[in-house]
């Protein structure tokens, strides 16, 4: 409720109607006319309701995730979760929560700097969030996805996305062959060329010498 005071006065040529404006509410007011000096002003008071703010009832902006991809096979046990932040049209912090198999495992991340908490680390790159856990998540099948919460507890949710852990993943091994092999085989065929143009050279020059 609101109160306001209205100060008025009595005209004598006759009754006036003084309307006041509080807070988008019409109050309207009599007056009377009079000759007495004594009663050319007075104070009126009144309290009219206030007007109720409308709620906060929009949602932040879908969090979009980015990798782990959707279909991932890892052995990564410590993988870096990165979506891109949500926005809120009204302007206000957004919170998210990251689920592992529906489980809020990862709840109240900020979005207003790098962060270092016993559960992960977080990076911001942009609008980019990194989140990567401090502790080895065990071997499996996992589901992830995020939600992003506003002040008002308005909440958007994010596609779900599927990875697997797994220890049997063969380690690739990169192969280097050594040069050496290769460098020995170019000798060996530039050995027979030489030789083969020596014989060549010879049997000319005996053909020349016995042209019989």
């Amino acid at each position: 409720m609101s109160t306001f005071s209205l100060k008025h006065c009595f005209n004598p040529q006759g009754l006036l109607a003084i309307v006041f404006i509080a807070l988008g509410v019409l109050f309207p007011v009599k007056a009377y006319a009079t000759t007495n000096p004594n009663l050319a002003t007075s104070v009126t008071s009144a309290t009219v309701p206030a007007l109720a703010e409308a709620p906060d009832t929009t949602t932040p902006t879908i969090p979009i995730l980015i990798a782990p991809p959707d279909g991932t096979l890892t052995d990564n046990s410590s993988p870096t979760f990165v979506w891109r932040q949500s926005t809120d049209k009204g302007g206000n912090t957004v919170f998210y929560t990251l689920y592992l198999n529906d489980v809020a495992t990862y709840s109240n991340i900020g979005s207003l700097g790098n962060t270092i908490t016993s559960s992960y680390t977080l990076r911001l790159d942009g609008d980019i969030i990194h989140l990567t856990p401090t502790s080895a998540l065990e071997y499996g099948s996992y589901s992830w996805s995020v939600t992003a919460s506003d002040l008002a507890l308005n909440t958007s949710h994010s596609a779900t996305w599927h990875f697997t852990l797994d220890t049997s993943i063969p380690p690739y091994i990169a192969t280097v062959s050594n040069p050496r092999s290769t460098i020995y085989p170019l000798r060996s065929l530039l050995a027979i060329i030489l030789l083969l143009a020596f014989l060549w050279r010879r049997r000319y020059n005996l053909i020349l010498l016995n042209p019989q």
